[in-house]
């Protein structure tokens, strides 16, 4: 320990995050999410559009999208790109055997121009494109999903691209070492990757 308090002592020997990011944390309480969904809902409807999955993940993501193009200030046709990881247990074709032991995630990317996004309905818009890239996913074959999702990946790492990082579905607020459950979960590889933690 006593090495370790040595080596912070040093000047510039350890760069815990770069001194221009802010990395702050938003609640969004049930009632804000019931709203969103509810908006999503009515949009849905007035343009006869296909209901894809609503869930408090999808308008919470929504939600986070336009609010970080309108902070960039990103405007016009700029492309905006959104991914999340995704399990995909249940979506793959061949299916998994029922007796799979471990993870199978896999991403979803969504793709708007920014003044799309940061349009009037940008927020029903974007949790409509989140759903609907999600359950574009189903029974796609596992091969081909992953070669095209990598030559996706490669070609809009280089765009304005939105990632989450960590999930709702890992549960890490049910673990419990012992000490009790966790009241607060951070995901650290976020100040390098400028990547979202949702969880």
């Amino acid at each position: 320990m006593c090495q370790f308090k040595e080596i912070l002592k040093k000047e510039g020997s350890l760069q815990f995050s770069n001194p221009k990011l802010v990395s702050v944390t938003f609640t969004l309480n049930k009632n804000h999410i019931l709203q969103l969904k509810e908006r999503v809902r009515t949009k849905q409807v007035e343009e006869g559009k296909p209901s894809y999955p609503l869930s408090s993940f999808v308008v919470s993501c929504a939600y986070a999208w336009r609010c970080l193009v309108k902070a960039r200030e990103y405007d016009g046709d700029i492309r905006q790109c959104f991914g999340s990881p995704v399990d995909w247990r249940s979506r793959m074709r061949p299916p998994i055997p029922s007796n799979y032991f471990g993870n199978c995630l896999g991403t979803f990317l969504s793709e708007l121009k920014a003044v799309q996004v940061l349009g009037k309905n940008g927020i029903e818009m974007a949790a409509m494109e989140i759903g609907k890239s999600i359950d574009g996913l189903a029974g796609m074959d596992l091969g081909e999903t992953l070669e095209a999702g990598i030559d996706k990946y490669l070609e809009l790492v280089r765009s304005r691209l939105l990632t989450i990082a960590g999930s709702p579905k890992f549960r890490v607020y049910e673990v419990n070492f012992g000490w009790g459950r966790p009241v607060k979960v951070e995901v650290t590889s976020i100040v390098e990757t400028g990547a979202m933690s949702c969880l």
